[in-house]
């Protein structure tokens, strides 16, 4: 079983690292690979005795360039005892020096250090529309499809029971996507994700900073509302996530396929905790156009 972590958005130094690859696995390694391709193992054990949560410490430090991807292979004793695991590694980081990492003055876009866009993901932003006026433009993508979701992370999202073909996913989930889809359309990632736990490629929990400019990102309440009527479709499919808080929960808006006739629509507003995984949440995303 091998899980691949999507790249890191900024240089760090990982200076620990404790290996949880489950009970029953007798073989396990993580390994690096740059943003150049070159890869590189970190860890390897061909003979796990399941000394869980013992750290490997890493002196010195290795750089973990940015754009650089983690990958976790396990081998369990048996195909079936491998289904029973979920095999996770923590890392412990450090940010790498500033002379090493200098921040711009000012929002641009940068060149692409991720995978190119897969067709379903270049269908999708060359579906996105030029909404609103002025100050308030934003380019907005109808909600985001399970082939994309699939194409980006390697797996399926929730399975669908409704007559819709957009992914189910949870918050976590969509700010993770916002990143991968701006890095892989060169654009600076609207997020930086930190003390981030995984399930494979999808995101569970982490602590989450919005940096502002030019990728992709969740909207506001405000500009959910003022690109509503510009795209069609944007309500009453899948609730929407926002980037808007009511205490520890996420502000959901638009109304989904399961609710009562009349109830979904412009006015529909609810909340849910980020890490909620449900077929009845999912995203649609804006950014803000160059030379606005």
């Amino acid at each position: 079983m091998t899980s691949i972590v999507p790249p890191n958005d900024r240089d760090i130094d990982l200076v620990a690292i404790v290996l949880r690859p489950g009970m029953y696995a007798v073989r396990v390694r993580l390994w690096a690979v740059g943003p150049d391709g070159h890869a590189k193992t970190l860890v390897r054990i061909d003979r796990w005795n399941g000394h869980v949560d013992r750290p490997y410490l890493v002196d010195p430090p290795f750089r973990l360039a940015r754009g650089t991807r983690l990958s976790l292979e396990t081998v369990a004793e048996n195909a079936v005892l491998a289904q029973r695991s979920t095999p996770q590694a923590v890392l412990l980081v450090a940010d790498a020096p500033a002379s090493a990492q200098p921040e711009p003055t000012t929002p641009k876009e940068i060149a692409a250090t991720s995978l190119p866009a897969g067709p379903a993901t270049a269908a999708f932003l060359a579906s996105a529309v030029d909404c609103g006026k002025d100050d308030a433009r934003q380019l907005a993508t109808p909600l985001v499809p399970a082939t994309v979701y699939r194409e980006v992370f390697g797996v399926d999202p929730e399975p669908r029971t409704g007559p819709t073909q957009a992914a189910g996913l949870t918050w976590f989930e969509a700010v993770d996507l916002c990143n991968e889809l701006s890095r892989r359309a060169g654009l600076q990632p609207a997020y930086r994700v930190e003390f981030a736990e995984r399930n494979g490629t999808r995101l569970i929990s982490a602590v989450v900073t919005p940096l502002g400019g030019s990728g992709w990102r969740l909207p506001s309440e405000t500009e959910w509302t003022g690109t509503f009527d510009c795209r069609e479709g944007l309500s009453g499919v899948l609730w929407n996530w926002t980037s808007d808080a009511e205490g520890s929960a996420r502000i959901v808006r638009g109304g989904c396929w399961a609710d009562a006739a009349g109830t979904q629509g412009r006015n529909a507003r609810s909340s849910a905790p980020p890490a909620t995984r449900n077929e009845l949440f999912g995203a649609r995303l804006v950014r803000t156009p160059a030379g606005r």
